[in-house]
């Protein structure tokens, strides 16, 4: 095969000269900036090839480096062979440096039990980041145009794609596979870009034919096993016969959604930031701070590894489009395992927000993970592996005291503050509900701070005999994810004498004849 001929047409400087214009408009990449160009060797990419080339030309716009990038995939042996010589040799006349890989596709698909496509795919991409990484280049330039652009949202519909997969493929993306990377800050952020998305295959074809550059016949695009080949070999010419104008459409539709849903994600964004409270111990974050008059969040931390909160008015509110959303946002901030989100789940959960009743509910959204409403909040949580052992694990000793004090409840974030003084030295000052005077000399010692456990009642004052501990915090709207928290003050004997903040019991209560008082003091660790 003969080479690209060395000099190019008036057309072509024409061409070029509205393209370096068009590309700055579209910002692609920056003055001074390193590319990285995904070369296959057939049409499209020898033409970009060929483009970057003759950019440096262009001062205002040209890369300050361009290296050409070539995975042989090993699936075609003689062909695939031919295609890398040809990338070399043209990139070599034109002054480009270049790289080739080979990779075992084949055998990765079978290892993977993957589809070849998605493992030549996954095996292309990794190398061309290792490329960029290299070389110092910010930018990997792939020669998508048009033509797979419609083909890209005509397989999406197919699969059932929201207006995020309709949108198809954009000029320039940031690769987000490296929001996941634990590395320094300082390593830069590597983009995809498509300086041919605009042009229709046949343009290109007419441009390499008019300007004598070489490049490969992918045999393997004349398959239809691949639904990408039937599509563009049977139905877009269908699409065509009904409107010639078919691709330019359909990437139309795409270039308007993409809009739309670049807007609708920056208001989720938004709405998420504000109104979300987050947290996630293995990754040490935590944002903002929801409290109610019974709990906090820091509660919820106690027993959940993980979780977002939401005020349930304040997702009502919402527009349908921005609840399924939020809805996505929170379950990938969760997920530990990138499994795709699907539209399934997201509309059960948020159908199950909706409904007035009932007003407490717990469903499973997978990886362990479950979603609550509890009266007022939505919840998203991912629990600690221990959680069963909570109540084992949790129990604090208080051995009558000499002088005041406090401990710190673990398992609630919260903070027991005790005192003991006379009767004559105490003062009248009233009590709030999460304080509590006992008869010191009527208690018996050593008192316990303890979760619920099962058959728990306590003796109530004013009423004649007791009440269980669980409908005491049904009727106190208790969240469920955290009656297993909530701290309850027993005597030795394990009889309930104060649940903090709902009621006190009327064991050892304050008389006339009174001479020692203990006074105890729930304070919340917010």
């Amino acid at each position: 095969m003969t080479a690209s001929k060395a000099n190019h047409t008036t057309e072509w400087e024409h061409w070029l000269e509205e393209r370096a214009q068009l590309l700055q408009q579209q910002c692609l990449w920056k003055q001074g900036d390193s590319v990285v160009l995904a070369v296959s060797g057939g049409p499209d990419s020898m033409l970009m090839m060929h483009m970057f080339a003759a950019l440096r030309q262009h001062a205002e716009i040209a890369p300050r480096h361009v290296i050409v990038a070539h995975v042989h995939h090993g699936f075609r042996g003689e062909e695939s062979d031919e295609e890398a010589e040809l990338v070399c040799r043209e990139a070599q006349l034109l002054g480009l440096p270049c790289e080739v890989a080979r990779v075992d596709a084949p055998s990765y698909a079978t290892e993977q039990k993957m589809n070849a496509q998605a493992a030549a795919r996954e095996l292309r991409y990794t190398y061309l980041c290792q490329m960029a990484e290299k070389h110092g280049a910010s930018y990997i330039a792939l020669a998508h145009h048009a033509d797979d652009q419609a083909e890209t949202v005509l397989m999406r519909l197919l699969r059932g794609a929201g207006a995020g997969g309709l949108s198809g493929m954009s000029w320039r993306r940031a690769d987000d596979t490296q929001g996941n990377s634990t590395s320094s800050s300082n390593k830069h952020i590597l983009n995809y870009i498509r300086p041919l998305l605009d042009l229709r295959k046949k343009d290109i074809i007419q441009l390499c034919a008019q300007e004598q550059i070489k490049y490969a016949e992918d045999s393997s695009n004349e398959k239809r096993t691949y639904l990408r080949n039937r599509l563009r070999m049977d139905i877009m010419p269908l699409l065509e016969q009904e409107n010639p104008q078919a691709v330019q459409s359909i990437c139309r539709i795409a270039d308007t959604l993409r809009a739309d849903h670049d807007w609708m994600e920056q208001e989720a964004n938004a709405w998420y930031n504000s109104f979300v409270e987050k947290w996630d111990a293995e990754a040490g974050v935590h944002i903002s701070s929801v409290g109610n008059r019974i709990s906090s969040v820091e509660v919820y931390r106690t027993l959940y590894e993980a979780g977002c909160i939401v005020a349930r008015e304040d997702f009502l509110k919402l527009h349908v489009a921005l609840q399924r959303r939020l809805i996505k946002l929170i379950l990938t901030y969760l997920y530990k395992v990138a499994d795709p989100i699907d539209y399934d789940t997201i509309e059960r959960v948020r159908l199950a927000t909706l409904r007035d009743v009932p007003s407490t509910w717990k469903t499973d959204i997978g990886q362990g993970m479950e979603c609550r409403r509890e009266y007022g909040q939505l919840l998203w949580l991912r629990p600690f592996p221990r959680m069963e052992q909570l109540n084992a694990e949790h129990t604090i000793t208080l051995l009558r005291p000499n002088e005041a004090g406090y401990t710190v409840i673990p398992f609630h974030a919260s903070t027991l503050h005790w005192r003991i003084t006379s009767r004559k030295l105490s003062s009248s000052a009233a009590l709030g509900i999460y304080d509590a005077a006992f008869d010191a000399d009527a208690l018996e010692w050593p008192l316990h701070i303890r979760t619920r456990q099962s058959g728990d009642r306590m003796r109530i004052q004013g009423l004649n005999g007791s009440k269980k501990v669980q409908d005491m915090f049904v009727d106190a709207k208790v969240p469920a994810s955290l009656r297993e928290v909530y701290p309850i003050v027993t005597d030795r004997n394990g009889t309930v004498l104060w649940v903090p903040g709902i009621r006190r019991s009327d064991q050892a209560l304050v008389q006339v004849h009174t001479d020692t008082l203990l006074y105890l003091s729930l304070e919340p660790n917010i």
